[in-house]
């Protein structure tokens, strides 16, 4: 055995170990990324302000069809084995670019449709469950090297940060937590362009915590609602008295617990985003049912800042617990 194949088995020894045990005393970043003190597991404050029904933006939030898509226009999430084969994966953005390279993936691992038009998104974590992959504009290739994907965006992230990159992939709604019935962290949300408020630039003047919208934003916004920008339930709305399912309730407790960031932009509606995995849930038919009882109550965090993340004051919930301290370390 030469010494590339001894250190290849060496590594995936160790993360094997590491990967079957990884959730024994702590949180599994592969089932809710990022650090505890991030944004996107740090609940809604005591001392949140909320815009009023009557606010310009407010109006333009909600004036739009709630959509949760998952099987198409989301993103499919997977988790690499020490054992899988490597793959490889080009990045060609310029602005933000991340090195080409041969990752661990699963077989038969694919981007999210609709193949024609789609933003063919994906999202890998690597084995010892430190790094997690977000890639965007993916096509498969096979090139002289061997088989992988093209993709125009992409980022790379250590689970134990706060997960706010560019092109972040925190947000999302899994499968689990449709089992569950709960959903502990902050969502992610895109909405129609005719509803959204640029910066005086693409990455400039844009609500915290956000660095750039997209890259025409300036020309194709044409709505009140600042780019970045934090909405929810307020705490004053009684979700009771909704007669929601299980589901439709979780749905309801996140935007009120946590909330959600405006993350992309669309050209139809306003869109939450489930694992790919999660189409044909019944779990998440229910929750598309009740979402339109929501709209009518969601409003926008008037202090999200960094001195006041989600309103700040004391948290609607406890803290997310700690990563398992094997993948991410005690400082």
């Amino acid at each position: 055995m030469n010494l590339k194949s001894l250190l290849i088995s060496i590594f995936a020894i160790c993360s094997m170990g590491l990967t079957e045990n990884a959730s024994a005393s702590g949180r599994d970043p592969t089932l809710q990324p990022y650090s505890h003190l991030s944004l996107w597991n740090t609940a809604i404050g005591s001392g949140a302000q909320w815009s009023y029904p009557q606010d310009a933006d407010t109006r333009d939030l909600r004036k739009w069809q709630i959509v949760i898509n998952a099987g198409l226009w989301s993103v499919p999430i997977y988790t690499a084995s020490p054992t899988d084969h490597f793959v490889y994966f080009k990045d060609t953005d310029n602005l933000w670019p991340v090195p080409d390279q041969y990752l661990r993936a699963p077989s038969g691992m694919t981007v999210a449709g609709p193949v024609v038009g789609g933003d063919h998104n994906l999202t890998l974590f690597d084995a010892s469950k430190r790094w997690v992959w977000t890639y965007s504009e993916c096509t498969t290739t096979n090139g002289a090297l061997a088989s992988g994907f093209q993709c125009g965006l992409a980022q790379q992230e250590d689970v134990c940060d706060v997960g706010l990159g560019p092109y972040s992939g925190g947000g999302v709604i899994r499968s689990w937590e449709l089992k569950a019935g709960s959903i502990k962290h902050m969502l992610r949300f895109s909405l129609n362009v005719a509803a959204l408020r640029s910066g005086p630039t693409w990455t400039t003047g844009l609500q915290w915590p956000a660095i750039h919208e997209d890259y025409n934003g300036p020309s194709a916004y044409k709505g009140n609602l600042l780019f970045g920008s934090t909405i929810g339930i307020p705490q004053s709305v009684n979700l009771s008295s909704f007669g929601l399912s299980s589901s439709g309730l979780a749905l309801a407790r996140a935007l009120q617990d946590y909330g959600a960031m405006v993350r992309d932009a669309n050209t139809c509606c306003l869109t939450f985003y489930a694992e790919a995995a999660a189409e044909g849930m019944p779990e998440l038919n229910d929750m598309r049912t009740d979402s339109a009882k929501l709209l009518p109550y969601l409003s926008v965090l008037r202090n999200q800042s960094p001195s006041t993340p989600n309103g700040g004051g004391v948290p609607r919930q406890p803290t997310a617990a700690a990563i398992d301290p094997r993948i991410c370390p005690t400082p």
